[in-house]
């Protein structure tokens, strides 16, 4: 199996979760929460960064950066299955 064919087969396993599943819990929670985790501990460690003042700012903008991230991968991903499956057709 080439590469093109075992992104193409991931992206219809994703596709049929939904638009919804896949930027809230995939993106905006696991992506965001995890980014927003680790760049809280990274700050605090190395410019003593107070933690309880950084923390809760970044449980919220890395979500909302997921959102935004989220939505255009899924749109970027999805015209790009479009464009494969079209090609396929003809």
């Amino acid at each position: 199996m080439t590469s093109s064919n075992y992104q193409f087969i991931k992206w219809q396993e994703i596709r049929k979760q939904g638009f919804v599943r896949f930027v809230l819990i995939r993106v905006a929670l696991g992506w965001g929460i995890v980014t927003a985790i680790l760049y809280s501990l990274l700050m605090w460690v190395f410019s003593e960064t107070v933690m309880s003042r950084l923390l809760p700012i970044s449980l919220v903008i890395f979500p909302i950066g997921g959102l935004l991230g989220g939505a255009f991968m899924w749109w970027f991903s999805d015209r790009k299955h479009k464009q494969n499956v079209s090609v396929g057709d003809s």
